[in-house]
């Protein structure tokens, strides 16, 4: 397929217009993509029209700023636009051979040099203004729910996991290479080792080839929608029907230890599956990762917590079961629904009044624990 990209600062004029028409008749592209149109509603339309193109994807300029436009002229070529914005558009094309491609046309290529540091304030709070010009909505809750990186907090560090002291060396990259087809054997005999029914064995050998019928391998088979079907906004990967699914998380956090939860659902795969059938998650395994130093730990908000609780104070960190704080719980699932910024509950809610009043009349709500 050939693709032609323009930054045309302006289509609306006739030179311009002439000298695409040029360039199409010279290079024949089979789809032709404009940035910078600055050109939109009727007036943008009839541009198009006489440009001689008989399809269009258009992301509408801003007044004189931006503009996206998608142009071609093959009745066989099939575009279907997976998400858009007024700085991208994200779209999937498929051709009369069935032959598929995903392409993102963006106008700020710029950008992608930005600095996370460039996205945050003078009082190191995440500028969500800027950030709404240049991403979606839901992007943006994923940003806020990570810690702004502060200069007081130090820099962050790019660490490498395979050596102890997290410093890259010739000799540890080598040695993790020459591991990765032994890490596989051990892999294979850990599974047939294991004692238990012998379709349970073939489940985790087909796991671990990455033979399972997934959502998201079926729709690159027969391009079915390749999203979970209890999770409609995630894709239905290997790891999120095993592990990362609502539904499976719901048993995994009954099975695993709450301080072993962290590094559990951070675990690639082919490591977590040896964790599980090596029953690492366990009170009787060996820790899973060295402990690093608070001050030098790779987590922005590791850092942030360790330098308030380092202040003139005393500080006393208790763990409680969400039935133990259920009204926290309860406004921690709300405050998901609800827009960013601080929000300030004037009357009691419902379902807030009902935790309270079983609180008030001493309801217990017991809760069953498995302690490996």
């Amino acid at each position: 397929m050939k693709i032609m990209m323009w930054n045309i600062r302006g289509a609306a004029s006739k030179s311009t217009i002439r000298t695409l028409k040029e360039l199409q008749n010279q290079k024949k592209p089979d789809l032709t993509i404009l940035v910078e149109t600055k050109c939109s509603g009727n007036k943008g339309r009839e541009v198009i029209k006489a440009m001689g193109f008989n399809h269009a994807i258009v992301e509408e300029a801003v007044g004189f700023v931006g503009g996206i436009w998608i142009l071609w002229k093959n009745d066989d070529l099939k575009i279907k636009v997976m998400s858009t914005h007024k700085q991208f558009v994200h779209m999937k094309i498929e051709n009369n051979q069935r032959r598929t491609w995903s392409l993102m046309a963006e106008i700020n290529a710029s950008l992608l040099n930005m600095k996370v540091a460039d996205a945050v304030l003078e009082n190191g709070e995440w500028n969500l203004e800027f950030l709404r010009e240049l991403i979606p909505e839901d992007k943006i809750l994923k940003i806020t729910a990570c810690h702004p990186p502060k200069e007081s907090l130090g820099e962050d560090k790019i660490m490498w996991s395979p050596s102890e002291d997290r410093n890259f060396t010739v000799a540890s990259a080598y040695k993790t290479l020459s591991q990765a087809n032994e890490n596989q054997d051990q892999t294979w005999n850990l599974i047939w080792k294991w004692k238990g029914p012998q379709r349970i064995k073939c489940f985790m050998w087909l796991a671990t080839q990455n033979k399972l019928m997934t959502s998201e391998r079926r729709q690159k088979i027969f391009g079915a929608n390749p999203n979970c079907h209890r999770c409609p906004n995630n894709p239905e990967t290997l790891l999120h029907t095993l592990r990362d699914c609502t539904e499976a998380s719901r048993i995994w956090r009954q099975l695993v230890k709450p301080s072993h939860i962290t590094t559990f659902y951070r675990a690639p795969f082919e490591t977590w599956i040896r964790w599980n059938l090596t029953v690492e998650i366990g009170a009787n395994a060996q820790p899973w990762l060295k402990r690093e130093e608070r001050d030098n730990h790779p987590e922005t908000i590791i850092r942030s917590i360790s330098q308030l609780i380092q202040r003139d104070w005393n500080v006393k960190l208790c763990h409680t079961y969400r039935e133990g704080n259920k009204s926290a719980d309860w406004l921690a699932k709300e405050s998901l629904q609800a827009c960013l910024g601080f929000h300030f509950i004037d009357t009691m809610p419902t379902g807030l009044r009902n935790i309270i009043d079983d609180d008030a009349r001493g309801v217990s709500l017991p809760r069953f624990i498995i302690d490996f």
